[in-house]
């Protein structure tokens, strides 16, 4: 188990900044520079051209040869000793990164935690613009209806008479039906009018009858119908803190993982939850986590059902059987045995640390 744990800075809300804490012993000096190298691909971290005062999020600058951050002040806490890296380093790593910290001479493997977020912002300058939008004052080139000036509107003297819905009349206006005209006028005319005005009222009314009359009952709405229980466990038993309490260890977290849960989950949740197994020193959970980047052995669950995929590295599986031989995992040791076995033919600096450190 390494001896390097890394931790967010309480002090830098934004993020970008980490803190790494050691042993008081293990930095004896009161500055010191860090080098960072990716375990996967064997490449060093350096600065990129052009980020001398902004560092942006991602876009790492992977060399072959080592480079010195730094150097850091060191600080003393108790029986620890804390090196403060900033966003030169944070802004470039990705969550779960296996990466290898060289500090004081001394070479760390660990993972990158998830806690230790770049600095919120770095990357936006330059990144986003907003567009402008239309000034007050600007019309639309379709105009409907749009009303003429009263100037327009007014007929000048000597314009065209209107236009007559019957004919003009002697003084401009409509003229009148001829047979309208010579139509008779009186009491007659006045009750004959009411007469169909009422008959019109009754055959609307007897329409109006009829129509709600022979209309069809609506169909009542179906009552709803409630949806099948799910089987197997209850999604709020699927959280991330009431796995990790389920009595039985990693064991039964796993088993909960099997069915339901691991959909719920997720594969970054699967992950979160054998951190904490580790964390609380549970030897299944430590088995897990070094077969994760063992290339002999494939999980079933983790890696096939979950998708957990963190690639593979044999200096860290060596690391991780060996506390979970440490925290009694039956099957460590034989597991162990195996990857110490692939180490011994290996020449490269990871590899001889972790045949040196893990293995009998």
């Amino acid at each position: 188990m390494s001896i390097l744990h890394i931790q967010p800075d309480p002090a830098a809300p934004l993020g970008g900044v980490a803190l790494l804490r050691l042993p008081a012993n293990a930095l004896a000096d009161d500055t010191t520079h860090v080098q960072l190298q990716n375990a996967y691909t064997q490449l060093w971290l350096a600065p990129n051209s052009g980020e001398e005062t902004l560092v942006q999020v991602g876009d790492g600058n992977w060399q072959a040869d080592p480079h010195k951050f730094g150097p850091y002040e060191v600080t003393r806490d108790g029986n620890d000793a804390i090196v403060r890296i900033g966003p030169e380093i944070v802004n470039k790593l990705e969550v779960f990164a296996p990466v290898v910290l060289r500090i004081g001479g001394r070479d760390h493997d660990v993972t990158w935690p998830d806690d230790v977020p770049p600095r919120a912002g770095a990357a936006l300058m330059g990144a986003l613009k907003a567009t402008a939008a239309s000034g007050p004052g600007t019309t639309s080139a379709r105009l409907v209806g749009r009303k003429p000036p009263a100037e327009e509107q007014a007929s000048a003297p000597g314009d065209a008479a209107p236009l007559d819905l019957v004919g003009a009349g002697p003084q401009g206006g409509l003229q009148t039906d001829p047979q309208a005209e010579t139509a008779p006028d009186g009491p007659g005319a006045s009750r004959r009018m009411l007469y169909i005005a009422a008959l019109a009222v009754l055959v609307i009314a007897a329409a109006a009858a009829a129509f709600f009359a022979l209309r069809p009952d609506p169909e009542p709405d179906p009552a709803p119908v409630a949806p099948p229980p799910t089987p197997g466990v209850a999604a709020p038993a699927c959280s991330l803190d009431a796995l990790a309490a389920l009595p039985g260890g990693f064991g039964a977290t796993t088993e909960a993982l099997a069915g339901v849960c691991g959909a719920t989950v997720g594969a970054e949740g699967a992950f979160r939850l054998i951190e904490r197994g580790t964390q609380a020193g549970d030897g299944q959970a430590w088995l897990t986590l070094g077969a994760l980047y063992d290339p002999m052995v494939a999980d079933p669950l983790f890696e096939d059902q979950l998708g957990i995929a963190p690639g593979d590295n044999l200096p860290l599986a060596a690391e991780y059987y060996a506390a979970a031989q440490a925290a009694g995992a039956t099957a460590a040791a034989e597991r162990l045995a195996m990857v110490c076995a692939n180490l011994a033919s290996r020449t490269d600096t990871l590899s001889r640390g972790a045949r040196d450190d893990f293995c009998p």
